[in-house]
């Protein structure tokens, strides 16, 4: 249940001050008024692995656990898709390579917990520019199989783009195959 005092504390500093299960907690008591939620958020994390795990977690999974309804399963994947579009604008809007957090934070929001794993397409114009993402092959929980015919077919097309890197974004770590000397 949200209290006075529970609001001071989101409101106040960065939240570092604030544990996993408290934030958690404080999202969810508007989608599942009066009821403990404690038990909940606690099952979702346990259940999730982390707490970072919930914005890109299926809503099947999230509705798994008791109390965890369709709305607040609709509201957790509203939250992701919202997270992901914020991401991208500023990649978008400036050049791709040269501001690695921009590029690393969307792609980690994108596809970081994703399960089945995905394969990725960024599409770069001449400048950098993000032009367009595309998922080109989805697969199981630690592979994905993608066919690097059709990547060139669709890359090749409007002619003049070039590979720029190869990310593998895992639930730890980005690692760049370009930074790696295997591009």
């Amino acid at each position: 249940m949200v209290t006075a005092k529970g609001c001071a504390r989101v409101l106040k500093g960065g939240g570092a001050h604030l544990a996993d299960c408290e934030l958690l907690e404080f999202l969810l008591c508007a989608l599942i008024p009066r009821v403990d939620l404690k038990p909940i958020t606690k099952e979702l994390i346990a259940k999730l692995g982390t707490v970072s795990a919930m914005p890109g977690a299926a809503p099947e999974r999230l509705m798994g656990v008791e109390g965890v309804g369709e709305t607040a399963a609709a509201y957790v994947r509203a939250r992701h898709l919202l997270m992901q579009q914020a991401a991208r604008h500023p990649v978008v809007d400036r050049p791709v390579i040269s501001n690695w957090a921009a590029l690393l934070n969307y792609v980690g929001l994108k596809i970081r917990h994703l399960k089945p794993e995905q394969a990725r397409v960024l599409f770069l114009d001449r400048k950098n520019r993000l032009i367009a993402d595309e998922m080109a092959g989805q697969g199981t929980v630690d592979h994905a199989p993608i066919y690097p015919r059709e990547i060139a077919r669709r890359a090749l097309a409007p002619l003049g783009i070039e590979v720029h890197d190869h990310l593998v974004v895992g639930a730890g770590e980005t690692v760049s195959m370009k930074a790696k000397g295997l591009i």
